[in-house]
């Protein structure tokens, strides 16, 4: 679940209209940044898989080669410093950009809660922090095991990431009593809930 590191780049490359990408980009992440967006934490999402989805494009329209790819969004990330300053997250493009591929058409359809393990669309309105975890898991169906039971059990972006890293799909996976570790997850989820509030 390690996050992803860029290499230097040297910036040789020109991307033809990044300009516009970018502003399109900016205009999304004014959205995202407006306090009376941040009550609808499940509308946050769907501005990041938007921005997931220019990226994508953009590289699709202007044929990016994969190696390249690196370099494209280091130029906008130097745009978005310059602009939004240095606290700004590195890693916003690569996990916009992993989300809208995970999800192609989440925001395309209507949302629902499903068994079928069907990767290309949400299987419930979680967080765009709960989504910057479950990116980085690598199996579907451990993704969709994890995202249900984040939705159901009303799990934190930190549970969340507590169940990932303690491998609870795996364990479940592998256990013959599959109720006694999903019952035992839950009451410690309880746990972590009423020491954190």
């Amino acid at each position: 679940m390690g996050r992803r590191r860029y290499a230097v780049c040297n910036f040789s490359l020109s991307f033809p209209d990044i300009e516009r990408l970018s502003s399109e980009i900016s205009a999304l992440f004014y959205q995202i940044q407006n306090p009376h967006l941040q009550k609808f934490h499940f509308k946050i999402p769907h501005l990041y898989w938007k921005i997931g989805r220019l990226i994508a494009e953009y590289e699709q329209q202007q044929a990016i080669k994969e190696e390249d790819r690196s370099e494209l969004l280091f130029q906008l990330i130097e745009r978005f410093i310059k602009k939004f300053g240095s606290q700004f997250m590195q890693s916003m493009f690569e996990e916009s950009r992993q989300f809208y591929f995970l999800y192609p058409s989440a925001f395309k359809t209507q949302r629902k809660l499903n068994a079928s393990g069907d990767n290309s669309q949400l299987q419930a309105p979680l967080s765009w922090e709960h989504y910057r975890l479950l990116i980085y898991i690598d199996c579907p169906k451990a993704r969709v095991f994890y995202e249900k039971e984040a939705f159901n059990s009303n799990w934190t972006p930190s549970l969340l990431q507590h169940f990932i890293k303690s491998r609870l799909f795996e364990r479940l996976c592998t256990s013959v009593n599959k109720e006694s570790v999903l019952r035992s997850a839950q009451l410690r989820s309880l746990e972590l809930l009423s020491t954190n509030t």
